[in-house]
């Protein structure tokens, strides 16, 4: 039988929020949570996508304007950019940093802490920028091609690639002067304003120069090597996945993409494949004071001295391929974390978070403590621990396999666990689990018990009453 159900309209308004409950229970003021600290992962989980290494300090820049800067490459803090446009590359020249990214947008830095928007003169994305011969190159979608002598005033090269081009990747080297990559296609110039275009088969993500050669980079493992800059050779990489940064070191040249892929040459010619220790995607990589650091999706940075060793920089005590994190709860004095690739975290105080056995390898959707336990949902499995760290796989009865838990509560003498699709799973003891209501038309997002009564909230405003669980 269908539970009870209410209307409501589909746009509240909270007028006021005058209290919640602490994790004793005790009462705490809407004041008392005004300031809030950033606890993980740390520095921040924004995506990176470039790095340089300049005026004794390395910085990386990514998605909403992030920026981070890191005199080591292992202790890092976070700067603000002032915007919150995705940043792309940066670079460090005569008059200091500047980053470049979407929507055409700049930002310079004389000190990597500071940082003032400058105008590009452009709309389009700039996705790369080198700074070599007095001059800041940056280049971007539809060809675009910008210059300046000091980061703050800007050019847009009317003799630039065709507006077609799509660049991905800009350096400089002394035997062949600027070298852009990007679909299909390399472009060289001497000057940034003129270039040559050569068509490639290859989709290329990036280019640097060291030890007299080019190097580019790009999807399928795709790595090609030339001393002009003209002539172009592929070599061989050993992986199919796409390597979207490169960069040369002391230690040769080393490359970073999908997963988390390593490669490192000391010429540049024969490439072998190292353990970077994550399967996030590594998008931005450089050099300086003898260390390389490499830095990537949900801001996790790595760094070797070799190429061949990585170190974890970056503080996410889960750094699987999916580290989002979707609930929390507190219980028998710690917090209980949980989300993707049946990730739990758990903490003793909430700042400092550690890794728990994985419950599974789903993603987990919500987490609650309930009648001296923890209770853990993921798609069609019930987990269940004292502890917050052992956790105990207990399957439900009855329940459609095109259905995920998303929510759980308990009242009653009664555990009650609800799906995505309507369906109520209900147990007396947490352990043994069955479908006790079905309500297929609702789509249902979160469950509480309060007052004697479950309920069950979900789109459209609909909410499910049920003194039983049942009906």
């Amino acid at each position: 039988m269908p539970l009870k159900k209410l209307m409501l309209p589909t746009l509240l308004i909270l007028s006021a929020l005058f209290a919640v409950l602490g994790p004793g229970g005790q009462s705490v003021s809407a004041s008392t949570l005004d300031s809030w600290v950033w606890r993980n992962p740390l520095p921040q989980s924004n995506n990176l996508r470039g790095s340089v290494y300049g005026k004794g300090q390395f910085i990386s820049v990514g998605e909403f304007g992030a920026i981070l800067s890191s005199p080591d490459g292992s202790s890092w803090a976070v700067r603000s950019s002032g915007i919150s446009t995705q940043l792309s590359a940066v670079a460090f020249g005569s008059n200091g940093f500047a980053a470049v990214g979407g929507g055409g947008k700049i930002v310079t830095s004389a000190d990597g802490i500071t940082w003032t928007p400058a105008t590009s003169n452009t709309t389009n994305d700039l996705t790369a920028i080198t700074f070599a011969n007095a001059l800041y190159v940056a280049v971007g979608a539809n060809g675009t091609v910008v210059t300046s002598p000091d980061g703050a005033a800007w050019t847009v090269k009317t003799h630039t690639p065709n507006s077609t081009d799509y660049l991905t990747g800009v350096t400089y080297g002394i035997n062949g002067g600027f070298v852009a990559v990007g679909s299909q296609a390399i472009w060289t110039s001497s000057d940034a304003g003129s270039w040559i275009k050569q068509a490639r088969t290859e989709n290329l993500d990036a280019v640097t120069y060291g030890s007299g050669l080019y190097i580019a980079t790009g999807g399928s493992g795709a790595i090609l090597a030339s001393s002009s800059g003209t002539f172009w050779s592929s070599q061989t990489s050993n992986t199919s996945n796409e390597l979207f940064a490169v960069t040369y070191g002391t230690n040769g040249f080393v490359a970073a993409g999908y997963g988390g892929t390593i490669l490192r040459s000391t010429f540049g010619t024969s490439w072998a494949l190292d353990t970077s220790g994550t399967t996030n995607n590594l998008r931005g990589i450089a050099y300086g004071n003898g260390t390389y650091t490499a830095a990537g999706d949900f801001g996790v940075i790595f760094t070797s001295t070799t190429g061949v060793s990585w170190n974890a920089r970056s503080s996410s005590v889960y750094s699987g391929s999916g580290t989002w994190l979707n609930g929390v709860a507190y219980g028998n004095s710690t917090y209980v974390a949980v989300g993707a690739q049946g990730a739990v975290l758990t903490s003793s105080n909430g700042a400092v978070w550690t890794n728990a056995t994985p419950a599974g390898s789903s993603e987990h959707k919500a987490v609650a403590y309930l009648n001296g336990g923890f209770v853990v949902l993921d798609k069609g499995t019930v987990w269940t621990s004292a502890n917050g760290v052992s956790f105990t796989s207990h399957t439900v009865t009855g329940l459609n396999s095109s259905h995920t838990l998303v929510g759980a509560t308990y009242g009653n003498g009664i555990y009650l666990a609800i799906t995505d699709i309507g369906s109520v799973a209900t147990s007396s003891d947490g352990t043994t689990w069955s479908i006790s209501a079905n309500n297929p038309t609702e789509r249902l997002n979160a469950v509480t018990f309060g007052a004697g009564k479950f309920v069950a909230v979900g789109l459209w405003g609909h909410i499910l009453t049920s003194s039983d669980g049942t009906t």
